[in-house]
């Protein structure tokens, strides 16, 4: 019994994370997602991308290289499961477990516990390495697992970007800078695993990284030779980790959008973006620029009720004249000055070119090259989090080192009840997202479809489905019936590979050199439309010898006749 004691209070914060972490998902989330082969929650907007990317790469080639290729989803362009965020961590070694397993599979809800929990974890332990009480820790990493774009990202526009909801790498990256880790195995470590959850969070993660490295060339507490050689080892481990996953098979996949998904200057305050309810109802919400595409959902970072008061202590504590009760340790401030630095520059990347301040807008243009660059992580709004995590740990840092302890232990406890009554609207929303989720009906109603596509083995649409309208309902057919398909939804796309694979398919239309392993779908929209039903008007329903050519749900099916 007394080593089971022993045990417990040594492993406190592990405990703690749990039980917080877990009770917040099952009231904010629901238990139901943790079930393999529910999928329903899944199966709408970026989710969809998400859980039919893995869907697709699950029935892949066990043997193929790169480990990440999905050459099922997306035929003539696909990539890898890389761009459908499907988080290749965990989609690469289930794909090997789950090979025989036919019935829907999915583990994003589970990743979703794990997140909570591990958010929970690294928050309470860096709020410890910075200083404060284990109590005031144990409740201040509760803001961390409330956040507003923590939880933001598993409802943003209603669907959820599921691998970004991994904000505790960022927050391991932190703790590892704090800490003056100069492992390299590590950071090799931390690196690998976010370059295989989401690019975004493994740029942010490395970008702390190349700070410790400045600073440790800068304050020379290394041999030369040797940090070279760690450099060395670490970037050639991650970019085989990249080559591996498919990262290179996207060829030129530059895509716009940067200066329009950005961060405002106010998004701190700003408790509300046009595509959520308002996170509270005591901050104003905050006007956005006239005539102007707004994109800063993308960079949606308010702090919460809860968080802005105690950034009001903050700046009371630091002008005030009066010695603060409690004087915060000087390495406390030494800690932070390793983080401030590389928040600061993710804060100014995240504005990108296009600065807003709400109703103010000031435009930097750029010359191509550095557009071009912009545009390969033209969410820049997401670089906003580096800086909202900082500010959250610094002001609950505050409460703890500037207070006593009874005080800071009751004032933090009333200031997250405030957090959560004042965000009560949005978190009942979020579990709303999760409770009821949406699936419209697939536009393939007719019999048909399944008769045409038995015994063949693709499904391909004139013109190509990449983020079309009806994209997943095409993807979901060719899934029941065991088909690769044009139809998909790819987060970074080679635009000539998709042009020239829509020539070849109109081509082999018009010329009626058509595969016998092939379902053809031509769309109303296409350019052979016209020219086949022409044909097929003079011909009295015949396209060619030994091709059956029908309209369907408002659709041209085709297919060589057995």
């Amino acid at each position: 019994m007394p080593s089971l004691i022993h045990h417990v209070r040594r492993h406190a914060d592990k405990w703690v994370s749990i039980f917080v972490g877990t009770t917040v998902f099952l009231l904010l989330v629901g238990p139901q997602v943790l079930w393999p082969t529910y999928t329903m929650w899944m199966r709408w907007g970026d989710s969809a991308q998400h859980y039919y990317g893995w869907e697709f790469f699950r029935r892949s080639p066990l043997l193929q290289f790169p480990l990440g290729e999905s050459p099922g989803f997306g035929v003539g362009y696909a990539s890898s499961v890389v761009y459908t965020d499907s988080i290749p961590l965990l989609a690469i070694p289930l794909k090997y477990l789950t090979f025989w397993f036919d019935a829907d599979f999915q583990y994003f809800g589970v990743w979703l516990l794990f997140c909570y929990v591990a958010q929970h974890f690294v928050a309470l332990r860096l709020l410890r390495r910075l200083g404060s009480s284990i109590f005031v820790a144990s409740v201040g990493a509760t803001f961390f697992v409330i956040a507003p774009l923590f939880l933001f990202r598993q409802t943003i526009l209603g669907y959820g970007h599921m691998a970004l909801v991994g904000h505790f790498l960022l927050l391991t990256a932190f703790l590892l800078a704090i800490n003056g880790s100069h492992r390299t195995w590590q950071w090799v470590a931390l690196l690998a695993t976010s370059v295989l959850v989401q690019f975004y969070l493994f740029v942010m993660v490395a970008l702390v990284w190349a700070f410790v490295i400045v600073r440790l060339i800068t304050l020379r507490t290394g041999k030369g030779r040797q940090i070279v050689i760690d450099i060395g080892v670490t970037v050639g481990v991650v970019v085989l980790v990249m080559w591996s996953a498919g990262y290179f098979s996207a060829g030129n996949s530059a895509e716009e959008g940067f200066g329009i998904y950005r961060a405002d200057l106010a998004t701190f305050l700003d408790p509300e973006t046009f595509t959520t309810t308002k996170w509270s109802s005591i901050v104003p919400n905050q006007p956005v620029v006239p005539n102007n595409v707004d994109g800063t959902f993308e960079g949606f970072a308010f702090l919460g009720t809860g968080i802005l008061l105690a950034s009001l202590w903050a700046v009371v504590s630091l002008v005030s004249w009066r010695r603060p009760l409690w004087t915060p340790s000087p390495d406390t401030h030494s800690h932070f000055s390793r983080l401030f630095p590389v928040a600061i520059l993710c804060f100014v990347f995240s504005l990108s070119n296009n600065i807003t301040f709400r109703v103010e807008r000031f435009l930097i243009p750029l010359p191509g090259s550095l557009e071009w660059l912009g545009n390969t992580l033209r969410a820049s709004g997401r670089f906003v989090w580096p800086l909202a995590y900082v500010l959250m740990l610094y002001v609950i840092v505050n409460v703890s080192r500037t207070l006593p302890p009874r005080v800071s232990a009751v004032i933090i406890v009333l200031l997250l009840a405030v957090q959560v009554i004042d965000s009560r609207i949005a978190l009942r929303e979020t579990r709303e997202r999760f409770d009821d989720p949406s699936y419209e009906e697939s536009i393939l109603q007719s019999i048909d479809w399944q008769r045409l596509a038995k015994g063949r083995s693709r499904l391909i649409i004139d013109p190509p489905q990449y983020k079309g309208f009806v994209w997943q309902d095409f993807a979901e057919f060719a899934l029941r019936e065991d088909m690769t398909t044009n139809a998909s939804y790819l987060s970074r796309v080679d635009y000539q590979r998709l042009y020239e694979s829509e020539v070849r398919t109109r081509n082999s239309l018009l010329t009626r050199q058509l595969s016998p392993d092939t379902l053809y779908v031509v769309m109303r929209g296409s350019g052979a439309y016209a020219s086949l039903r022409n044909v097929l008007d003079s011909r009295d329903g015949a396209l060619a010898p030994g091709v059956d050519a029908r309209f369907i749900d408002g659709m041209l099916a085709v297919v060589v006749k057995p």
